[in-house]
């Protein structure tokens, strides 16, 4: 995918999202820093019941597409083995050249590196080595105003067959494929992009009588669905709702969504805004789907991307610090407010953008995309070289480092200026609770265990990458704390 088609389709898919939504159609231990002042006077003092538990974690990953699927061994230790990555999401079909094994080698690494890592294989666009020819596959139809591409009716069995063909692919070459994603963000589409469109009816039938049939046939019905991808939320779940025929379907395993929900340069885009639409999916899930996981599989936070649109959070002064505070606050909203299951950043490891690209707010962006950075062109031996880890690696790490898959979100107190969200293990001996500061004031904060317990804690901020403090210290501003109670 070329910068500049990459950048119409970022623009064109956040201008979808802005707009009202259509009508329903259906490591180490270091030293305790004591550089923080201890708390003093007026301290918030919580209490954690270990027995409130709420939905279980799958775990945390990101993608490793388009921008960076070279990454050498130092990036992909980082992404994987540092921010202790349990999930990758790739990209399934072969390129628009043809080309079957893109992602193959980095895929391969990246399961030497993680024996246990579980890949989400998803599917952007219908192509085969065979037919690359776009109009083989998709027909342009207008809907809400725009041409969009949807999948031709003749094509549906076809593809469904592809699909197969190449997850057992990526399983021949040990790759462990354990989801499919039926089909990236399924409510939008744009001429140019590597898209495809889907009615929530139609999806919901291509999934029950042509996807998951043919994976049974093929001895792959052990393999999870996810799916619809939604590019964006909507006011009040919108989005979710129209698609509540795919969602709901038997043959649909996780409810998987995205957060490039947006607003218009100009205009104010406050974080609460998406708080308040991310609020809306749980009352949604426990009526509707109850029993199913729930996904969030793509974001790349509060960002600039592009002259007109942004997503919500993002305002111009913003610090490459403040935009990773801004990165825990989305978590925060997945797990805590959504009650999803798993968080998915978008570049899990990601480039520097092209030499040739020149304008500062697009270099910019890359770097705000990415947790790993690597360099835009491949070394002699191939490979994308390790360049850094953004700041956001560290506030994901305060979460991913410490919350690990088959761990319980507990119920947690609120705090005015705080985000707070709690965990417990799976054999009750550890609990880990998760404190955001977004705030310009330093919080005296006190968290406690009801049964007893005493804590570590480690702090993202302006000084200090994922590193040891005291537990009782001040929370300064914009800092992420997690404190480990064993």
């Amino acid at each position: 995918e070329t910068l500049a088609e990459a950048q119409t389709q970022l623009s064109e898919r956040l201008k979808t999202a802005r707009a009202p939504a259509p009508p329903r159609k259906s490591g180490g231990r270091k030293k305790a820093s004591s550089s923080i002042p201890p708390v003093r006077g007026n301290t918030t003092a919580l209490v954690i019941d270990p027995e409130l538990a709420r939905q279980k974690i799958d775990g945390f990953g990101g993608s490793i597409a388009f921008w960076g699927t070279r990454a050498d061994d130092k990036a992909l230790t980082a992404a994987l083995k540092e921010l202790n990555t349990s999930i990758v999401r790739a990209q399934g079909e072969v390129t628009k050249k043809g080309v079957v094994d893109h992602n193959r080698d980095v895929l391969q690494r990246a399961m030497k590196i993680n024996p246990d890592l579980q890949v989400l294989l998803s599917f952007w666009q219908p192509r085969s080595s065979k037919n690359q020819t776009l109009d083989y596959w998709l027909q342009t139809v207008e809907i809400n105003g725009g041409p969009q591409y949807t999948l031709r009716p003749e094509r549906r069995a076809e593809w469904a067959n592809e699909m197969v063909a190449r997850v057992q692919q990526y399983l021949d070459w040990g790759i462990n494929v354990t989801a499919i994603g039926v089909q990236n963000e399924s409510n939008w589409s744009h001429e140019g992009t590597q898209t495809c469109r889907w009615e929530p009816g139609e999806l919901a039938s291509f999934i029950e009588t042509l996807v998951k049939p043919r994976l049974r046939r093929a001895g792959l019905g052990q393999l999870r669905i996810a799916a619809p991808d939604l590019a964006f939320i909507g006011s009040e779940a919108s989005e979710l709702k129209s698609f509540l025929p795919a969602i709901a379907s038997p043959a649909v395993d996780i409810a998987a969504y995205h957060m490039y929900d947006s607003y218009i340069d100009g205009e104010t885009g406050p974080i609460d805004y998406l708080v308040k639409a991310t609020r809306s999916i749980a009352p949604l899930k426990r009526e509707h789907f109850p029993d199913k996981s729930l996904w969030m599989t793509e974001t790349t936070g509060a960002q600039w991307n592009g002259e007109q649109w942004h997503t919500y959070g993002w305002t111009p002064e913003l610090t490459e610090h403040q935009k990773a505070i801004k990165a825990a606050r989305y978590l925060h909203m997945t797990l805590a407010d959504a009650g999803a299951n798993a968080f998915l950043w978008w570049g899990l490891v990601y480039s520097l953008a092209p030499e040739t690209v020149t304008d500062r707010n697009t270099r910019q962006k890359h770097r705000d995309e990415g947790l790993v950075l690597v360099s835009e062109k491949r070394g002699e031996n191939g490979t994308q070289a390790f360049v850094e880890r953004t700041k956001k690696f560290y506030t994901f790490q305060q979460y991913s480092r410490f919350v690990e898959p088959g761990f319980r979100r507990l119920a947690a107190p609120t705090k005015d200026g705080l985000q707070i969200s709690a965990y417990r293990s799976p054999d009750r001996s550890k609990v880990v609770v998760v404190a955001i500061n977004d705030t310009a004031s330093s919080h005296p904060l006190k968290i406690s265990l009801k049964g007893g317990g005493k804590a570590r804690a480690w702090q993202t901020d302006q000084k200090r990458n994922c590193e040891e403090v005291e537990s009782t210290a001040a929370m300064p501003p914009l800092s992420v704390r997690t404190l480990v109670f064993e």
